[in-house]
């Protein structure tokens, strides 16, 4: 925050301590500036360790200003602590510091100021410390105390003022705090942006007094025309007649007037804390005029780039994952789907160089959304109605509509790619995995290797339920079986209850009926009753999610970090539901009535 060339001792001397927090950093950037390096300058490397250490004093000037928000004296207070700011020669504080220095008196003496230089260095502050109150500022640039008129000279004298017109020099002073309430404090304010106005554009005014009274009247103005409750406004001979003789006894330059009233008349003051992000004309001048000091010089350099990489992915990263996600719920082409989907695994990759979980958690959710939409088609439903059915007569079985989306298979396969890359970054997002495994499960749509891989070593794994059987293909074909015969579905549940259950069901299948039969794809999947387009989009999901092998994941867990192995017990406990209790009294053996239960009720996945 110190002007250009003339920096405070205790910012510069917080930048000295904090160098032992980066050494090991900068002795990884400082040998690229040995053999084979002769190209680059010493000087990058010295711009390049205040870049890290402003980084680093930032956080620190982040929570000075929040301090300041609350109240402005602990602000000040958390700045001398943190040494931000200079202590004031002969407080206590000052005392104290130099009483337990020890050695090190010399550094803290450079930290100790006169009332005049520490108020020189507090009006600096506000000006360019970003997140300030704005009302705070104005409160304190009004107190009456000697020390905080020296402040706001300062802060005023922190403006560069020179070849600006009028008008925009006071628009840029106003806008950057809240003029107080009160017409003691604005008449100070004022009266010091005259002074300093006049000081730095000679032979615009005869005296400082002429500049305040000018800016006076600017504000008067200001609220006489764009204030709602005043009918009579303010016309422009009204204005110049207020000003007659202001100017040391002359009248000011009639161009000169009525440039600042038209001006003031076409565009209010902004005196409060604008919640537009629109940038104004003033701020477009600032930056200008930060543009022509060194500090606002952009400086290029090759050698330790990489230390700002991760600040800069969290920056980033939440806007772009969020328009990627939006983008695969819009509706786009599947180039577009693609290069989103691309996106979004390029993240996935970029959080796992720099170990960010929330990245990878929130592209995880973003994925999962699209293939859930499968949980809207009702399992074995008449063609045509589900969502996704293209055209009439179109089978609305949950495979068939999956295999339609091309959607639905790109954000799986993708999916199936970060978890088995970078599942050890997960933590949360390994509900919303497990939660799109269920329904994949429950609407036929995982394979039959899905099973054999989970109950293969005969040590647990997949747990059906009884009627089930091993295979998810006997469910599968029951469920078209329903279909074919929708129509005569009712008339067959009431034989089959009248005839004591002898109608064929999903058990059927299990024991080797007529369920299963018919055309089947390479992976088992039913593809009677189906016309051309629709087998396509069956084999087309099998082949979709059978690449994603989600059974993968559970196999191969045993590899994960122990932090994200236990958010995954936790989402596969989470997503198996509640454990069926006995409803009966329980039998003789006690818990064993309960396991027996469990055994036979199952709990799916």
């Amino acid at each position: 925050g110190a002007a250009p060339g003339k920096p405070s001792s205790a910012l510069f001397q917080s930048v000295v301590e904090s160098a032992a927090e980066h050494a090991a950093e900068m002795e990884r950037v400082a040998s690229g500036f040995g053999a084979g390096s002769s190209s680059r300058r010493p000087s990058d490397y010295i711009r390049l360790r205040s870049a890290v250490y402003e980084k680093h004093l930032k956080l620190k000037v982040a929570l000075a200003v929040d301090h300041f928000n609350k109240d402005h004296k602990k602000g000040f207070q958390f700045l001398q602590a943190s040494r931000l700011m200079p202590l004031l020669q002969g407080s206590p504080a000052a005392s104290a510091a130099l009483a337990a220095a020890g050695a090190n008196i010399p550094n803290i003496q450079r930290g100790i100021m006169a009332e005049d230089d520490l108020a020189a260095c507090m009006g600096r502050f506000l000006h360019v410390c970003p997140g300030l109150n704005k009302v705070a500022i104005g409160e304190l640039l009004g107190e009456p105390d000697t020390f905080y008129l020296k402040v706001l000279d300062a802060y005023t004298e922190s403006f560069d003022f020179s070849e600006l017109k009028f008008d925009a020099a006071i628009r840029l002073f106003l806008e950057s705090f809240r003029l107080p309430g009160e017409a003691q404090k604005i008449d100070r304010i004022i009266n010091s942006f005259g002074k300093h106005y006049y000081g730095a554009n000679q032979g615009v005014f005869r005296s400082a007094d002429a500049a305040y009274v000018l800016a006076y009247s600017v504000i008067m103005l200001n609220t006489d025309r764009h204030n709602s409750q005043v009918k009579n406004k303010m016309s422009l001979e009204s204005f110049r007649r207020n000003l007659r003789g202001v100017n040391e006894g002359a009248d000011f330059d009639v161009e000169f007037l009525n440039d600042i009233y038209y001006s003031i008349v076409k565009t209010a003051l902004r005196m409060s804390d604008s919640g537009s992000m629109e940038v104004s004309e003033q701020q477009l001048v600032e930056l200008h005029q930060l543009s022509r000091t060194p500090r606002g010089r952009m400086v290029h350099t090759d050698p330790g780039r990489h230390l700002f990489d991760t600040s800069m992915f969290r920056i980033v990263w939440g806007p772009a994952v969020a328009a990627m996600a939006a983008v695969l719920e819009g509706q786009v082409g599947d180039a577009v789907v693609d290069a989103a989907l691309a996106g979004l695994q390029l993240a996935s990759t970029i959080a796992s160089q720099h170990s960010l979980e929330d990245v990878a958690d929130a592209v995880v959710s973003a994925l999962v959304r699209v293939p859930m939409q499968i949980t809207h088609v009702q399992l074995g439903a008449a063609g045509g109605a589900a969502a996704g059915a293209s055209t009439p007569g179109a089978s609305s079985r949950p495979d068939v509509v999956f295999g339609r989306s091309h959607r639905m298979c790109a954000a799986t396969r993708t999916l199936a790619a970060i978890t088995s890359r970078h599942g050890d970054l997960l933590s949360s997002g390994w509900t919303q995995f497990m939660e799109l495994v269920v329904a994949l499960y429950r609407q036929g749509v995982l394979p039959d290797a899905f099973c054999r891989a989970l109950n293969g070593d005969g040590e647990g794994g997949l747990v059906v339920r009884e009627g089930e059987g091993s295979s998810l293909r006997v469910r599968r074909a029951a469920a078209a079986k329903a279909q074919a015969a929708a129509g005569a579905s009712i008339f067959k549940s009431l034989t089959s209850m009248l005839g004591g259950g002898s109608g064929t069901d999903l058990a059927d299948g299990v024991s080797g009926g007529g369920a299963g039969s018919g055309p089947q794809g390479p992976g088992g999947v039913p593809l009677a009753g189906l016309n051309d387009a629709d087998r396509a989009a069956a084999l087309a999901a099998e082949e979709a999610v059978g690449r994603a092998a989600f059974e993968d994941v559970f196999v191969e867990s045993k590899f994960l970090k122990a932090e994200s192995l236990g958010h995954l017990v936790k989402a596969i406990i989470h997503a198996s539901g509640p454990i069926p209790r006995p409803t009966g009294p329980t039998p003789a053996g006690g818990v064993g009535g309960g396991a027996a239960a469990y055994a036979k009720g199952g709990a799916g996945v």
